[in-house]
């Protein structure tokens, strides 16, 4: 944890972000604000907050949204599909970087990678929303059908949409979120330090974040573009 600061911010930092996912995914559920629970949206808030009270910090949540933001774009809203939410892994590594007081990109990167399993608890978790959404649906229409009171269903309705994730989504993000400091400090109970990856810088992170972000062009020509930009990369580099 950070020396420079009094032990129990790190812990603040935690509780406070998992109150925001809460409270960010049952804004979602309610009013479908799907663009609120992107990265580049919760990590320009953060950075806004962290200007006054973590300095030190608002580079590394600026360079951890870039990367965020990129590596699931190409994954769309289709149909019934939902695809991983970049907001839950987001959360949790900035989590762990807080509280282990990581701001290199060589100790980041592999909380980093820890971190990506929860982009499918994330749509997991939506998906099971979804399906319980469906139900709701079904009782309200059966309500009006049998004549039942619609404005009791539907005030059920609302207060599940609301309550469920935002204690079932925060208690799951907050036990993932536990296991990952739990795990990175009998790490360091272990090893003494995390493992770093002395090639890594943020550059490399994010043109591996941009992948998703080319993908999510759709055009061919990206495509070629890209791989001879990666090919020539990899040519300075090995050189």
């Amino acid at each position: 944890m950070n020396a420079g600061h009094t032990p129990l911010l790190p812990w603040f930092f935690v509780v406070a972000l998992i109150l925001l996912y809460a409270a960010l995914s049952a804004a979602r559920s309610l009013f479908a604000a799907g663009r609120l629970c992107r990265p580049v949206f919760c990590g320009l808030l953060l950075w806004g907050w962290s200007v006054f009270f973590l300095p030190e910090f608002s580079g590394v949540i600026l360079a951890l949204t870039l990367f965020y933001e990129l590596i699931f774009l190409d994954l769309l809203y289709a149909g019934t599909y939902v695809p991983p939410q970049s907001l839950f892994c987001f959360l949790s590594a900035l989590a762990a970087a807080v509280f282990f007081d990581l701001r290199a990109p060589q100790s980041l990167a592999f909380v980093m990678a820890l971190s990506l399993p929860g982009a499918y608890i994330g749509s997991a978790l939506e998906q099971r929303q979804r399906r319980r959404q469906d139900k709701w649906h079904d009782g309200l229409t059966r309500a009006i059908s049998s004549r039942e009171s619609l404005e009791a269903v539907s005030n059920r309705a609302l207060r599940y949409s609301a309550l469920h994730p935002l204690i079932f989504f925060g208690l799951v993000f907050g036990l993932f979120s536990g296991l990952l400091l739990l795990f990175l400090q009998i790490w360091l109970d272990f090893f003494g330090k995390l493992p770093v990856i002395k090639w890594v810088s943020w550059h490399y992170l994010w043109a591996f974040g941009a992948v998703g972000g080319m993908l999510a062009l759709r055009i061919r020509w990206s495509f070629a573009i890209f791989a001879a930009g990666a090919g020539l990369f990899g040519v300075m580099f090995a050189l």
